[in-house]
């Protein structure tokens, strides 16, 4: 199918990142057995007493409903690629504690290679008791669990960290100045950060009030002014800061993109915006996957079907690369699906994705920065 043509070669390239890196891999078109893949996830919603249906579950398991179907379009592209798969799938929605614990002890779900799901911090830890070792990977929520968890979800405070790092991975010729309303908490996240790439980065850090920058930007050149924590209606203010600076550019805060604020001063060439879950409509292999979503669910996917087919394809790749414990050989490679970036980082509560979109505009449209 052409929709996996980019996303063969995209992979490919880090597959081989991944084998140079560790030495280890594993055929890629004869996996030794089917893996046995478990989804856990609320896909119905509850009535009350009255027959009404509760919204916000509602929404929730529509969510959960659009994240399979992506799963599956990816499964079903990953065949051509030798992967096999048995995938077992719950409900978790109004499910007794009792019949949960009972689902986590059986033989069944004691034969899973991962599970997908839940979204539920109570039930996650429950699996982690009973399944220490078992590859838990938690979709669309940040759950607190053990060194075998995935989480491909971000938690809004740990997203400075994530533009950190794909500043330092895009831009190693430039002199970073991180600009902030409390510089000393930013100055303790980038030093953090900065010694996995060796301290090789050059940064200062300046504090920023009513309009005044302290201490001034370094004179020169290549600077990359990164806001952490400024609100977007200061935007016009910082962009004076630096449209005289040559290959110079802003950093935008992770909340930018989000709620734009468009202004006609303001030269938006000098901006980047760093972001998760975009996705470029008019290319043509976010077409395509369009396409075929619509051809088989007779519907438009919502950003959660995206997410569901980027997830499943990065796991299922990694899986046909490693096989089992795939999850102790990702370095720190980026990979760009059709929704999200993922790059994920390990720490004492497992894998924590990381991965950011850095966007700029040129004449009202939007363009990827890598």
């Amino acid at each position: 199918m052409g929709i996996i043509n980019k996303y063969i070669k995209s992979f490919f390239v880090l597959a081989l990142t991944l084998m140079a890196i560790n030495g280890k891999s594993q055929n890629i078109e004869a996996p030794i057995k089917p893996y046995r893949i478990g989804i856990l996830l609320p896909f119905t919603a509850a009535a009350n007493e009255d027959g009404n249906i509760n919204k916000q579950e509602q929404l929730i398991s529509y969510a959960m409903m659009d994240f399979y179907g992506g799963i599956k379009l990816a499964l079903e592209n990953l065949s051509s690629l030798g992967f096999n798969a048995e995938i077992y799938t719950w409900n978790t929605q109004g499910k007794p504690t009792d019949d949960i614990t009972a689902l986590f002890k059986s033989q069944q779900f004691d034969s899973l290679d991962l599970v997908i799901g839940p979204i539920d911090d109570e039930l996650a830890l429950e699996i982690s008791k009973i399944h220490p070792s078992l590859i838990q990977v938690s979709p669309l929520k940040y759950l607190k669990n053990n060194p075998q968890s995935i989480n491909f979800f971000q938690k809004k405070e740990n997203r400075f960290e994530s533009v950190i790092e794909g500043v330092f991975n895009r831009f190693q010729n430039y002199r970073v100045c991180v600009l902030s309303k409390n510089p000393n908490q930013s100055k303790i996240t980038v030093k953090k950060l900065s010694k996995s790439y060796n301290n090789k980065f050059t940064v200062t850090y300046h504090s920023y009030s009513q309009g005044s920058i302290s201490p001034n930007l370094p004179s020169g050149e290549n600077i990359i002014l990164v806001i952490d924590g400024i609100a977007q209606t200061q935007k016009l203010r910082l962009a004076r800061k630096i449209n005289r600076k040559v290959n110079s550019y802003i950093i935008a805060d992770h909340t930018w993109f989000d709620n734009f604020l468009p202004a006609e001063e303001v030269d938006e060439s000098l901006i980047i915006y760093p972001t998760i879950n975009h996705i470029f409509g008019l290319d043509p292999i976010t077409q395509e996957f369009s396409k075929q979503y619509i051809d088989s669910f007779h519907a438009e996917p919502s950003r959660f079907g995206y997410q569901g087919y980027d997830q499943m394809w990065f796991l299922g790749n990694a899986l046909l690369t490693f096989g089992n414990d795939f999850i102790n050989y990702l370095p720190n490679a980026e990979y760009s699906g059709i929704i999200n970036n993922i790059a994920l980082k390990h720490t004492d509560l497992g894998l924590i994705n990381r991965g950011m979109r850095f966007l700029y505009r040129k004449e009202s449209e939007l363009i990827s920065w890598d």
